[in-house]
Parts: structure tokens; C-alpha cells; sequence
């Protein structure tokens, strides 16, 4: 279950704000033994970023 805020807007783009740079952000998850914790937040963050540039 996702939660959503119920205050914010999605402001549009002619809204007066300055266009962002390109940007990336890296995963490092560190080798050897990992925690089932770490290894599903690896996954569950590589999934979600995956279907956002499959949207973009």
C-alpha cells in the first residue's frame, strides 16, 4: 500500500520555476553477506525507479 499526501500539488510546467538538470542517483549495496532487509530495499528501489523512467 502506497501512501499519498493530501497537501501538495503537482505544480505545471509553465510554473514559473527553472527547468532541473539531468541527474542520477547510484545504489551501492556493499558485497558479501547481505540481510534480507537490504537486499529487498536493493530490490524494491530498483523496481520502482525502473518503472518510473518505463513511464518517462
Amino acid at each position: 500500500m502506497q501512501a499519498q499526501a493530501t497537501d501538495l500539488d503537482i505544480l505545471p510546467a509553465g510554473g514559473g520555476l527553472p527547468v532541473l538538470p539531468n541527474f542520477s542517483i547510484n545504489l551501492h549495496v556493499p558485497r558479501g553477506q547481505h540481510t534480507p532487509a537490504v537486499t529487498e530495499l536493493a530490490r524494491y528501489l530498483r523496481n520502482g525507479f525502473a518503472r518510473l523512467r518505463a513511464l518517462a
